[in-house]
């Protein structure tokens, strides 16, 4: 089959010949129609991301398309079926393998719309629901909210009953954080953060801070929190670890909140179960719909992880892996 591989960690991936992957009796074949490309895909082949496997390996984490074979002891799913999938590396390939409970069937779905919610969706709602108990009127600001996951915040925010606070670098890209239901949008580059926040929240702070970011606008944030706000911290796309003075953890009485979604499915897995399938539940009511910024095709990998690289990416990009 053909496939994406990572030979070497580098960000140059090579679109290659690859054995199809084998099949255990509690797994599924997917025969892959379009994959999602993630934040960890990207730290993976750098040899960043939490989790390393060997080289040389088929990178990717998402993918939607049709069931090819199921194992034995899989009752739930069965040959034929549409399905999305969240693997942990091997989906940017023809034919992937999924275990059963990362594997979701999907109805009346396009796929590239199924290939844009897991990892995305999945820790937007990890994070608002399981980790932060967001409540309706509560405010929640979102820093990098033009991503992936911030975009997926947005819409699961609204959907829960919050008042969004879109935070991002460039007006055009909080133009599509309006579109996708965002209250209030702020630009780093020409607000006053604190000040306008304040503004927003009528002097009472920031109930519930979604950190996509990190770096040097993590503390500031820390320090627009309501009493009793939760901070969630997400990533660091800035690529800068931030230190917070724990003293204003004390002053605000607030909470710092860990969000490790992929280490919440592995020791979870009833649990995300169930989140996927509200997460499906509002896909199919038309309540979220993933922001396709553009679609490659496999032979397009560098490409494509070079516009992601360079953070120009607005929303989700896809990976047409429909060869034959």
């Amino acid at each position: 089959m053909k496939a994406i591989v990572c030979q070497e960690l580098s960000q140059k991936l090579v679109f290659t010949d690859f054995a199809k992957p084998l099949f255990n009796e509690n797994q599924i074949l997917i025969k892959s129609h379009f994959c999602g490309i993630t934040f960890p895909d990207w730290l993976m082949v750098q040899g960043k991301y939490q989790f390393q496997p060997p080289l040389p390996f088929v990178v990717g984490g998402e993918v939607a398309g049709i069931v090819e074979e199921v194992g034995k002891n899989v009752k739930n799913i069965k040959k034929g079926d549409r399905v999305f999938a969240n693997v942990r590396f091997g989906a940017f390939a023809e034919y992937v393998v999924s275990e059963n409970f990362r594997t979701f069937p999907i109805q009346n779905v396009p796929f590239e719309q199924a290939a844009g919610i897991p990892t995305n969706y999945g820790t937007a709602f990890y994070a608002l629901t399981e980790r932060a108990n967001l409540q309706a009127n509560e405010s929640l600001a979102i820093l990098g909210a033009s991503g992936g996951v911030g975009m997926a915040a947005i819409q699961i925010g609204k959907i829960l009953g919050a008042k969004i606070i879109a935070i991002a670098s460039k007006d055009e890209k909080l133009a599509v954080c309006k579109e996708n239901g965002a209250d209030f949008c702020l630009n780093l580059t020409n607000h006053d953060l604190k000040t306008e926040l304040k503004k927003i929240t009528d002097g009472k702070g920031v109930d519930v801070v979604l950190d996509l970011v990190g770096g040097n606008y993590s503390e500031l944030l820390v320090r627009s929190m309501a009493r009793n706000g939760r901070f969630l911290v997400t990533g660091f796309v800035s690529g800068e670890i931030p230190k917070i003075a724990l003293n204003l953890i004390l002053l605000k009485s607030c909470q710092l909140l860990g969000v490790f979604w992929t280490d919440f499915v592995l020791n979870n897995p009833q649990k995300s179960q169930e989140h996927f399938q509200k997460l499906i539940s509002y896909l199919q009511n038309k309540q979220i719909k993933p922001p396709i910024y553009q679609i490659f095709g496999m032979e397009q990998i560098n490409e494509a992880f070079q516009v992601f690289s360079e953070r120009k990416v607005v929303g989700k990009i896809l990976l047409d892996t429909r060869l034959s």
